[in-house]
């Protein structure tokens, strides 16, 4: 953990910070390389866009799509914390 007080997201998880959280914690960040352009600008884009009460136009296949992407997402790093408990990665080495 970077401090005492836990991970800071800057209000706004961009790919650039999803990395450094991934690093942070000792996890792979590799499998989300290929999801740069969509957390950036699908998933921030929108979010912002409605954050500050910009109007957002999106079809319900464009919704269904983008919301597949971000459960894949999830599930990715879910399962990379499974495997790092599981093997105990989490555990600092005495060896270095």
């Amino acid at each position: 953990m970077p401090s005492k007080d836990g991970i800071d997201t800057q209000s706004n998880l961009n790919s650039d910070l999803l990395f450094d959280v991934l690093g942070s914690l000792g996890l792979n960040a590799a499998p989300f390389e290929t999801k740069r352009m969509l957390i950036d600008h699908s998933l921030l884009a929108a979010r912002n866009k409605i954050a500050h009460g910009e109007f957002l136009a999106l079809d319900r296949e464009g919704y269904e799509e983008l919301h597949a992407e971000v459960i894949l997402i999830i599930e990715t790093i879910r399962n990379l914390v499974v495997d790092a408990v599981g093997n105990q990665l989490y555990r600092k080495s005495s060896t270095g």
